[in-house]
């Protein structure tokens, strides 16, 4: 996820701290299989609906809307379709990336999304 990408992003440390670590695995495998024509990256969902949040309340869920700048809450597919476009040859120069899928949130600054929480 995003936590992993943005210093003091997470309210649970080790969480964040993972995530860190999965996006380092990513840049040096890369690196290291290059030469063999492995290509490695990693996507960073933002917030998306999920069975696992599902039991949220409506109002948490308006919240997550709103501070991504597209203005929306990702689902399981926005996913999917990313990892299709990094297996395809047409992203066969892309490695060692880790890929935001996030309708925005690691494009603008923690203090951007506190605006978009005032917005109605």
């Amino acid at each position: 996820s995003i936590d992993g990408m943005r210093a003091g992003n997470s309210r649970n440390v080790p969480y964040g701290i993972t995530k860190g670590g999965i996006i380092t695995l990513t840049r040096l495998a890369a690196v290291h299989h290059g030469r063999e024509n492995v290509r490695v990256n990693s996507i960073a969902p933002g917030h998306l609906h999920t069975t696992f949040v599902g039991n949220i309340p409506q109002e948490s869920r308006e919240r997550r809307r709103k501070i991504a700048p597209l203005g929306t809450e990702g689902n399981a597919w926005d996913i999917a379709w990313a990892a299709v476009f990094l297996g395809s040859d047409e992203s066969r120069w892309i490695s060692g990336v880790v890929l935001p899928v996030d309708a925005g949130l690691f494009a603008g600054s923690p203090l951007s999304m506190y605006d978009n929480l005032n917005e109605v």
